[in-house]
């Protein structure tokens, strides 16, 4: 199985067992972000952007068990501006809607902490309010 091929197994996640889908979800993930083919790297950003949103208990794990790598490769993307500007505004979007959430932001705020204050530097520069706009 190649990596495109684990994010379509989510709309039919109820027919794998609850640790056959963990185990995909975890090699999933561990192969992300993508940073050499360009094309590639986007769809697959898009993919998790979209995988969190619209299975968010399924990805982000039972008791938010996913969320630590989640939020890690997300940041990733976005620190190292892997994808087209449109990606990186999904991007960012979920990271600001993820760091207010009651449960997932202090996980964010961690996450966040762990980052070079370089690294801090553009992931803000990156997830401002005026760069939400464009």
């Amino acid at each position: 199985m190649c990596i495109r091929d684990s994010s379509y197994v989510l709309p039919n996640h109820k027919q794998l067992g609850e640790e056959d889908l963990g185990q995909l979800l975890r090699l999933w993930l561990s192969y992300l972000p993508l940073q050499h083919d360009r094309i590639e790297m986007n769809e697959a950003h898009l993919r998790l952007v979209s995988a969190v949103l619209g299975y968010s208990e399924v990805v982000l794990g039972s008791s938010l068990s996913n969320l630590p790598t989640v939020v890690r490769t997300l940041f990733d993307i976005v620190q190292a501006r892997l994808g087209t500007a449109e990606t990186l505004q999904s991007v960012s979007v979920v990271l600001n809607q993820m760091s207010t959430h009651q449960q997932m932001g202090p996980v964010v705020h961690e996450t966040f902490e762990k980052f070079t204050p370089e690294q801090q530097a553009k992931i803000k520069a990156i997830l401002s309010p005026h760069n939400q706009s464009h």
